[in-house]
């Protein structure tokens, strides 16, 4: 498997075809200060996690899940930290998020879950700008799981032939990958559920699973812009029900800058600037602050 071992000390990334037996990359969640200054960054800087390969024993996401729902939470905020490391720190766009690449190492004397994202057979390397940089090999066709894209690269899939397609792959991109992530795992995590929800969870994702860029991405859009209660008649599972207030949440940060990308025009000539591009307003709005915001809205509010 050909995989990024990134050195964090020397800031530098390299691949390497690993043997057998590492089978995956490990992101530790212990951050230490200070992180490395980036003005690409539209967020406050934050230490980034260790990042070694090992041949540690991992077990799938649903595996944690099944067992404590709550953890979905965690993962989130665990990978979306990931994302932004990978992106500000090691200039690398993963473009592949879905619950077979999040995996979760079994607890070793206590403490809460440690979530892994692994799986960099399909990363893009960016400039010190932040802009992908692009090779014959890496423009030939979109990478990562259909059901789990963001609209905007299933509409550009649809509407443009792969060696015109517009829309770039960006962070943001897959931070909403990372939304769908969890809106599946909400569903299809339990298994022993009552026989009319499981009917409706057959229908959902069937739908995911089967339909064409463009069914698809109206699915999507119908969850994402409509309105909100739409998430409430999902066939959430009853362990996940709980967290109808966090997705609405993670949904809202999606929600606000597209909103924001519409007004730009407005909003800029009421201020007097040039106005932004919508790639610019969506990276300024959805970053890993506004996600680690809707998971701390809900701690807060959740009961203990």
């Amino acid at each position: 498997m050909i995989l990024h071992d990134i050195n964090v000390q020397g800031l530098q990334h390299n691949r390497e075809i690993l043997p057998p037996q590492c089978s995956s990359t490990r992101i530790e969640h212990e951050l230490c200060d200070p992180c490395r200054p980036n003005e690409n960054c539209p967020v406050t800087p934050s230490s980034p996690p260790r990042v070694t390969i090992e041949s540690a024993q991992y077990r799938p996401l649903r595996h944690r899940l099944l067992e404590h729902p709550v953890d979905l939470i965690e993962m989130v905020s665990q990978v979306a930290d990931t994302l932004h490391v990978l992106h500000y720190d090691h200039s690398i766009l993963h473009r592949d998020v879905s619950p077979t690449n999040i995996l979760w190492e079994p607890e070793q004397g206590g403490g809460g879950a440690r979530f892994v994202l692994h799986d960099l057979d399909h990363p893009i390397d960016m400039d010190e700008h932040g802009n992908a940089v692009e090779t014959e090999t890496k423009t030939e066709e979109r990478a990562g799981a259909v059901a789990f894209m963001a609209i905007e690269l299933l509409e550009d899939m649809h509407n443009t032939p792969v060696e015109s397609q517009r829309v770039k792959h960006a962070l943001y991109h897959d931070y909403e990958s990372l939304f769908w992530v969890a809106l599946w795992s909400t569903m299809n995590t339990e298994r022993d559920v009552p026989p009319d929800i499981q009917a409706k969870i057959r229908s959902a994702v069937a739908q995911w699973e089967t339909r064409g860029y463009d069914l698809l991405a109206a699915s999507k859009s119908i969850l994402l812009f409509g309105l909100t209660r739409g998430l409430a008649r999902l066939p959430l599972t009853p362990g996940f029900r709980p967290l109808l207030r966090f997705l609405c949440g993670f949904l809202g940060v999606f929600r606000s800058a597209y909103y924001a990308s519409g007004d730009e025009s407005e909003d800029a000539e009421a201020e007097g600037r040039e106005a932004r591009s919508a790639e610019e307003v969506k990276h300024a709005w959805i970053h890993r602050d506004k996600i680690r915001a809707a998971v701390e809205a809900y701690r807060v509010a959740a009961p203990s």
